[in-house]
């Protein structure tokens, strides 16, 4: 009689294990999505970095590259604090792009990452709108 009340506790446990490893609660999806768009503001501000690494002092570029990066950084502010502003988010956009149109000394891989960047982040506005 003892190993079939084992079995049944275990087979129970396994259950409810397997039950409890299904149910996701909204907020965990809303979690993970904050996750992934931090992940993305992250690597954006990286690639940025990066960009002025490559770029000589006091000059226009240098210049743009710090302004791009001090847009990311309001809207990652904005964002955090759930607020969702369109402007904030155009602005971002304008100053990644103006790194983008007048570099010419930066490497094509980090103009690469930089438009791939710019791509995600126009992606990103589109959900939040």
């Amino acid at each position: 009689m003892r190993p079939i009340l084992k079995i049944v506790a275990t087979a129970g446990l396994l259950l409810g294990t397997t039950a409890s490893a299904q149910y996701r609660p909204r907020d965990e999806y809303r979690y993970q999505e904050r996750e992934r768009r931090d992940r993305f503001m992250e690597q954006l501000r990286s690639d940025l970095y990066t960009a002025e690494s490559n770029t000589l002092p006091f000059t226009g570029d240098r210049n743009r590259i710090a302004r791009a990066r001090q847009q990311v950084n309001t809207l990652m502010r904005e964002m955090d604090s759930g607020i969702y502003n369109r402007q904030e988010f155009d602005d971002t956009i304008r100053a990644v792009q103006r790194v983008l149109d007048s570099s010419v000394v930066l490497p094509s891989q980090t103009l690469d990452s930089l438009s791939a960047d710019l791509s995600r982040l126009r992606d990103l506005e589109y959900r939040f709108d």
